[in-house]
């Protein structure tokens, strides 16, 4: 993989990615892996390694995958956690995201201090 044979995608949902991902990995909502997988992955013969927290939605996604041509779809037994227990780097933050990320919606508190103001301002003015 880091001598860019694999293709690496995190089909976790995107804040379990921003709080750790494989080094050089690609998030993508697996709502829409099969829609987004040949522009992430556009050489089918080559390598694509699916990876989620466990490794049961990665597996999934592997399987569909290899539904759709990529013949060299695979899955990490156990998933990031199997990776962490290696003793293998996950990285945190944005880097891997690709368009937007609409896979949850967040609540204003976990955003942020003014996105929390602006729903306050919101529902006040509700009541007038």
């Amino acid at each position: 993989m880091a001598n860019g044979g694999a293709a690496v995608l995190d089909v976790d949902l995107s804040p379990a990615f921003r709080t750790g991902h494989i080094p050089g990995s690609r998030w993508v909502s697996r709502a829409w892996l099969e829609e987004r997988a040949p522009g992430l992955c556009p050489d089918r013969p080559g390598e694509v390694l699916i990876v989620c927290e466990d490794g049961a939605r990665s597996a999934l996604s592997a399987a569909a995958l290899a539904g759709e041509g990529y013949a060299n779809a695979a899955f990490i037994e156990g998933g990031k956690r199997a990776w962490r227990e290696a003793g293998l780097p996950l990285e945190e933050g944005e880097e891997g995201f690709e368009g937007p990320v609409l896979d949850v919606a967040l609540k204003p508190y976990d955003i942020g201090p003014q996105a929390m103001q602006d729903y306050l301002d919101w529902e006040e003015k509700l009541g007038k």
